[in-house]
C-alpha cells in the first residue's frame, strides 16, 4: 500500500469527520477527495469536514 492509501484508511477506521489543519501544513491531495474545507482563519489554520 501506499503512503496516501494507509492515510485513508486511518480516517475511514477511525471514522474521522473532521480535520484542522495548522498553517505550516496542509491537507494531502488524495483526501480533498473526502473532504471539504470549511473555514480558514486569517492565520491560514484550516477547518475541513468530511463530505456525505
Amino acid at each position: 500500500m501506499k503512503e496516501d492509501d494507509y492515510r485513508l484508511q486511518f480516517v475511514n477506521d477511525n471514522q474521522i469527520n473532521y480535520i484542522m489543519v495548522r498553517p505550516d501544513t496542509y491537507l494531502p491531495a488524495h483526501l480533498h477527495d473526502y473532504y471539504e474545507l470549511m473555514a480558514r482563519d486569517e492565520t491560514g489554520e484550516a477547518f475541513y469536514k468530511r463530505k456525505p
